[in-house]
């Protein structure tokens, strides 16, 4: 596969975006992780390996469930091209 500058430069974005990892069931959130805001749109805005996700309510970051399992984002992403 020969990837072109701008492929590159998507795919670099897209693992900027997201994280490893799933969210937890908005039920499983506890503290601020359940409060009902909107505290985030996107993984980027998490420290660390924090991800963006639902509480059911609004979004916060939280920890990943589920890190390190699965395919990676390179394979996901490079497996429509």
């Amino acid at each position: 596969m020969i990837l072109t500058h701008s492929k590159l430069c998507e795919f670099l974005q897209s693992v900027q975006a997201m994280k490893q990892g799933g969210c937890p069931p908005p039920e499983r959130a506890s503290g601020f992780a359940a409060a009902c805001v909107e505290s985030c749109d996107h993984d980027r805005e998490c420290s660390a390996q924090k991800k963006c996700c639902s509480n059911g309510c609004g979004h916060t970051c939280q920890s990943p469930k589920d890190l390190y399992k699965g395919k990676s984002s390179w394979s996901n992403w490079s497996a429509g091209y």
